[in-house]
């Protein structure tokens, strides 16, 4: 999973957001997809698990989650090392 963050102004260590705190944030989120089958979770009850709704589905979470000064710019889930689907607004 690929994750671009924004933001109008850096913080007062100029950063957008402590990666240690997003790769937090991004544990939880993915953790529940982890070594389970996908097409078993609540989240594809109505969605085909595709690389595409993943993203969408993870792109949605951290939206909810991330400080509101912070914004998902885009998320990418990677199929292999060269195959993978972005979502973004």
């Amino acid at each position: 999973m690929e994750v671009i963050l924004k933001a109008e102004e850096l913080d007062t260590l100029g950063m957008v957001m402590d990666f240690r705190d997003v790769k937090s944030i991004i544990g939880e989120i993915i953790g529940r997809f982890d070594h389970v089958y996908l097409n078993e979770l609540a989240d594809f009850a109505v969605l085909n698990p595709t690389t595409e709704n993943l993203s969408k589905i993870l792109y949605d979470e951290l939206k909810k989650t991330l400080p509101p000064v912070v914004k998902v710019e885009k998320v990418t889930t990677w199929e292999s090392d060269r195959c993978g689907a972005a979502y973004f607004e």
